[in-house]
């Protein structure tokens, strides 16, 4: 690769400096990185004239009129010492700092290099690593489905069920964060909130992951969170079934916000449950008078005339 010269436009540079190098300009799709993870795309290429110094160039010259001596003139005559009185031309790249992600074609393959992620722990889908990439291109931003190459840092589209990878991201859960007591991360809210265009739809969305228990029910809590609350906002209906197993699989973790979607989206839902004043008391029994979800569990057991 040759020396790259930093341009904040195309505008910026300067003419092809002859017909030859016409035929390198512009470069496109090639991409360059700097040493603290900066992107730069390479929009020209050109060659130029390498200056020397006053002592390279005396150098040159010297071998330029000693070659001439050993050839007997013949050097001169035929052009073959030319190339000692001239400077020697060197390739300059014309780069621009971008946001865009860097790609390429190998073998008929689109590769994707260094994509932003979506999540830091990927799902395995046939002894894979996949996971959703948000791909800047120049005027648009999209999320695709992404499986990773012995390369590191390289990525070929998904060819699978992009929902199917959704659930997996969706299950995904990280035993020192739920020792800790924190929720692992959500794919959902994050893609379906974000403007970059999506593989699917939020109905979508809600029909794959709402199909039946097994499904829903393997959701982290996070994840089960964004669905029920998506549920909520598109007016779906839950079967009761569902939310009586929710309620009492997830209920009392410390997640006020699902405790409060699972209430809300089947209010006799604590009716449902054997023993459900013991079972809620002992929920908030130790719990401080200002936890969120104790405030929630104590207003349905007063709401609910237990």
């Amino acid at each position: 690769m040759g020396d790259i010269i930093l341009v904040k436009s195309a505008g910026e540079m300067p003419r092809p400096s002859s017909e030859d190098a016409q035929r390198y300009w512009p470069k496109r799709n090639h991409f360059a990185f700097g040493s603290h993870g900066d992107r730069y795309k390479i929009i020209g290429q050109d060659e130029i004239e390498k200056p020397l110094s006053s002592f390279e160039r005396f150098g040159r010259g010297f071998l330029g009129v000693l070659y001439i001596i050993v050839t007997l003139g013949r050097a001169y005559f035929n052009g073959a010492a030319s190339k000692y009185f001239v400077n020697p031309k060197k390739t300059v790249l014309y780069a621009m700092k971008t946001e865009e992600t860097a790609w390429a074609f190998r073998e008929g393959k689109l590769i994707y290099i260094s994509p932003n992620l979506i999540s830091s722990r990927g799902g395995k889908m046939g002894g894979q690593e996949c996971n959703f990439a948000l791909i800047n291109a120049e005027n648009s931003q999209r999320f695709v489905p992404v499986m990773a190459t012995e390369n590191p840092d390289e990525y070929v589209p998904f060819t699978g069920n992009p929902l199917e990878l959704l659930l997996k991201l969706a299950q995904n859960t990280d035993p020192l964060l739920d020792e800790a007591g924190i929720d692992s991360g959500s794919p959902i809210s994050f893609i379906t909130q974000h403007g970059a265009d999506k593989p699917f739809t939020e109905d979508q969305i809600l029909d794959y992951f709402l199909k039946d228990l097994d499904t829903l029910s393997t959701l982290n809590q996070k994840s089960l969170t964004d669905v029920l609350r998506l549920a909520q906002a598109k007016g779906r209906v839950l079967n009761p079934e569902w939310t009586q197993y929710l309620f009492l699989t997830r209920v009392g973790r410390g997640n006020a916000e699902l405790t409060r979607l699972i209430l809300e989206l089947d209010p006799a839902v604590i009716h449902k449950i054997k023993d459900p004043l013991y079972m809620l008391t002992s929920m908030v029994l130790e719990r401080k008078d200002s936890d969120p979800e104790k405030q929630l569990l104590l207003a349905a057991i007063r709401q609910s005339n237990l």
